[in-house]
């Protein structure tokens, strides 16, 4: 048993780890390096400086913006204007409280009532960066004013003032839009016309994919599905759940040539009221957006129950030798629970709004930029699905496989059944292939959002700007979401490999050429009708020693006398 005192260290050590892991977050104290501001009350500053953009926080950059305000630090215009400006580009970073500390609001209304009419007289407006609402109260935020007469460090104890409530929301940063700006937990939205994970060639290249891969799959799996349109009779359960997976791969295909329609911001992108548009995130504003979710998100809920489905009824046939009509008596619940648990899902997403589109194809879904709704609505399912799917696949070749050696050792043929193993092999191969694929590309990309974020759309509830955490994200790599774009449009050919035979053809022969095409069947239409849908997937084998021999005919025959005929044979009483 580990002892209390020991569990009490562990936990101590695991907050301490995890308080300076958050402390690197939100940024360092270094020493001030650009000439202007090296002879103010402070020496180091903080960096990254949230008042300043992405862009603006390299010593180059900081040189160019300094130099511009030496000309009016010059005229004295106010004594404190030097220490004004070196707050906003290099604000103090105090040892005891690490952080960005700039300037009160009251310092700055000195500053610009000094100096803005200066300003005026050569026809130049205050700078937007000066902006007096930018900085804070001295009751309600943590500020600074210099020292009078003297060159010492401001201290806690004098004109600084512990923040109780931010004088406004947090803001975005210049490359984000910010949705609401007078919510303080709002989101910054990735704008439609910046590339911020992806460039232009990755969403061409992606696009091209789509538009091709959509076109084959759809073509494939709509011939599979239409195969077993025109000749129901000859499929029964669980071969009709590869059909109904078909379909569900043909409409998940349609969304992927929408790019031969429509423009990318027609398709993924909301637009505020002041004319900025932004990738959808959360809202039914974009009519299109929504009608590209419910393809995607319903029909690949459902391709995947449809699969569990397939397996377990395959399970039920071949390891638990339910008959034929047992299946299809269980066919309303199937049914039941593949397509309306995969509405109850879409309905969920909506309530909830966690719909979303991805900037690399337009399309829109659940978990793009939200790595909550990736995971509890996405992820964990499809998941589970396929899991449980294994396992009863797996559960069902092992019954199947024993029941053979059982008909092997009596001498039973049981070529029949080791082609439907090896069908049954091939086809999970080439199915599962591409899928667990996509599942562990939809792994890396969780990581992905929940890494990316923090900077982006969760800006503002981590403090925005003025904590210092929303920069400017680094590109994803584009090879890995082009995989897993590609092999999540290869379902429908998985689909069609399992009616890959001469049976198909002669079905799509009879029914394009109205039965002018093919010789005459040697059996009724009713005889082949009653035969075919008699025909199970497994067939039960009978060994030869049980097969019943006939009776032999009588040998020996005796004559029969009647009024018609003299001699009239009989059988005789002894054989």
């Amino acid at each position: 048993m580990i002892p209390r005192w020991l569990s009490l260290l562990f936990l101590l050590g695991t907050l301490s780890a995890e308080s300076m892991f958050k402390q690197s977050l939100k940024g360092r104290c270094q020493k001030i390096e650009f000439d202007l501001c090296k002879d103010i009350p402070y020496n180091m500053t903080f960096f990254p400086n949230p008042m300043l953009g992405q862009d603006q926080q390299n010593i180059d950059s900081l040189h160019m913006y300094t130099d511009h305000f030496k000309p009016l630090i010059l005229t004295k215009c106010h004594p404190h204007l030097k220490f004004f400006v070196c707050s906003v580009f290099a604000p103090m970073c105090p040892k005891d409280v690490p952080q960005a500390v700039t300037s009160c609001k009251s310092l700055c209304e000195q500053v610009k009532a000094g100096c803005k009419s200066l300003l005026d007289q050569y026809g130049l407006a205050w700078p937007e960066l000066l902006e007096c609402d930018r900085f804070p109260e001295i009751n309600q935020g943590l500020c600074m004013n210099p020292p009078e007469g003297t060159q010492q460090s401001p201290s806690p104890s004098g004109s600084f003032a512990r923040p109780h409530s931010p004088s406004k929301p947090p803001s975005c940063p210049s490359h984000l839009v910010n949705v609401d700006p007078q919510d303080s937990n709002g989101a910054c939205a990735l704008p439609c016309e910046h590339n911020t994970f992806f460039t232009k060639d990755d969403k061409r290249v992606a696009s091209s994919w789509m538009v091709a891969l959509g076109a084959v799959n759809l073509a494939l799996a709509a011939f599979t599905f239409l195969t077993y349109i025109i000749d129901r009779h000859r499929f029964r359960f669980p071969e009709r759940c590869v059909f109904f997976m078909s379909l569900c791969m043909a409409i998940l295909s349609i969304p992927n040539l929408f790019l031969l329609f429509w423009r990318f911001q027609e398709m993924a992108c909301e637009q505020l009221h002041s004319g900025q548009s932004y990738v959808t995130f959360a809202g039914f504003e974009n009519h299109r957006c929504l009608l590209s979710f419910s393809l995607i998100y319903y029909f690949s809920t459902a391709a995947s129950l449809w699969w569990l489905m397939f397996a377990f009824t395959w399970y039920l046939s071949a390891g638990r030798r339910w008959v034929p009509e047992g299946v299809e008596a269980c066919s309303p619940y199937v049914h039941l629970i593949a397509w309306g648990t995969a509405a109850l899902a879409t309905i969920v997403v909506l309530v909830m709004r966690r719909v979303d589109a991805s900037e690399l194809t337009g399309l829109c879904s659940v978990g793009n930029q939200d790595p909550e709704s990736l995971l509890y609505f996405s992820l964990l399912p499809r998941l589970s699905a396929t899991l449980l799917g294994v396992f009863f696949i797996v559960a069902g070749l092992s019954g199947m496989c024993k029941e053979g050696q059982s008909l092997r050792r009596r001498g039973t043929d049981t070529s029949k059944n080791e082609k439907l193993v090896l069908k049954m092999i091939m086809f999970c191969i080439f199915y599962l292939l591409p899928m667990c694929t996509v599942l562990v590309c939809d792994y890396l990309h969780f990581h992905d959002v929940k890494a990316t974020s923090r900077a982006t759309i969760e800006c503002k509830l981590f403090g925005g700007v003025e904590a210092g955490l929303c920069k400017q994200p680094p590109r994803l790599q584009p090879s890995r979401y082009l995989l897993q774009l590609i092999m999540g449009l290869l379902g429908g050919g998985a689909c069609a490999l399992w009616i890959l035979s001469p049976k198909t053809f002669s079905s799509w022969q009879r029914f394009l050429c109205c039965g002018m095409c093919s010789p005459a069947p040697q059996k009724s239409a009713s005889a082949q009708r009653l035969a075919s849908s008699s025909r199970p997937l497994i067939e039960p084998q009978i060994p030869l020693q049980v097969i019943p021999h006939p009776p032999h005919p009588p040998t020996h025959y005796a004559p029969l006398h009647s009024q018609h005929s003299t001699q009239v044979w009989r059988p005789s009483n002894v054989v």
